[in-house]
């Protein structure tokens, strides 16, 4: 948090607004505080490895049923995976959704490059 004190004099002020200090009266001064909070950084995190490319190739290699998917398609559903991870859902939950639309083996695989390459802070849940 940054603090910024700005000092003001009133006859500025009074000049401003086409007022005049027409005697002999001290112009007192104005000093007003105002307080800036910065937003806090925003944490992005970061691929274990920026390269893709080892993903989805990693990815492909285990389960050749993604050489049909492209590579985009791949990348989001993996960061998908990745955020569903980090806002609470267990493995065995995604697992469950995964049986009934890519296969748990389809499932298995992608959720390994994702956690391999994407976000390994959640590898934890898999032991």
């Amino acid at each position: 948090m940054r603090k910024l004190t700005l000092a003001i004099i009133s006859i500025g002020l009074l000049a401003a607004c086409g007022a005049s200090n027409s005697g002999s009266e001290a112009v007192p001064e104005v000093t007003k505080t105002v307080t800036v909070v910065e937003p806090a950084p925003v944490e992005t995190t970061a691929p274990a490895s920026n390269d893709t490319t080892e993903m989805l190739d990693m990815i492909r290699a285990a389960d050749p049923m993604f050489y049909s998917v492209s590579d985009e398609q791949i990348i989001d559903t993996a960061y998908m995976f990745c955020e569903a991870l980090r806002d609470g859902a267990s493995l065995v939950e995604i697992g469950t959704i995964a049986e009934d639309t890519i296969g748990i083996d389809a499932a298995a695989v992608l959720g390994a490059g994702a956690i391999i390459y994407l976000c390994p802070d959640q590898e934890y849940k898999i032991g």
